[in-house]
C-alpha cells in the first residue's frame, strides 16, 4: 500500500535525500517529477502558498497518507521519528 506521494525533481540531491528517509523507514512511496508533471508542480506551490507563504516553493515535498506535508528531507525524518512533535512542543 502506498502511503507517501514524494514530489521532486531530477538532479536534486535534497530529493534523493527524501527517497532515502522513506526507505529507511519503510514507508512505501511514489513519485511525481514537478518538471514534467504541471499539477504536480501546481500542487508543491499551493503547499508553499498555504503553508510557507514566506518561502519560495522547492523540491521536495512529500505528503503522507494521513495528509501530512513535510518540506524537505530533514523535516520529513524529523516527522517519522517522531521528532517533529517534540519540536513543534518545544517552540510552542
Amino acid at each position: 500500500m502506498i502511503t507517501a506521494m514524494l514530489y521532486m525533481q531530477p538532479g536534486c540531491i535534497e530529493s534523493v535525500s527524501a527517497a532515502a528517509v522513506l526507505a529507511e523507514h519503510r514507508v512505501p512511496f511514489l513519485t511525481q517529477d514537478v518538471r514534467t508533471s504541471e499539477d504536480a508542480a501546481v500542487e508543491v506551490v499551493d503547499w508553499y502558498r498555504t503553508d510557507r507563504p514566506d518561502d519560495v516553493p522547492a523540491t521536495p515535498v512529500v505528503v503522507l497518507l494521513g495528509g501530512e506535508v513535510c518540506f524537505g528531507a530533514m523535516q520529513l525524518h524529523a516527522h517519522l521519528s517522531g521528532l517533529g512533535e517534540m519540536t513543534e512542543a518545544v517552540a510552542a
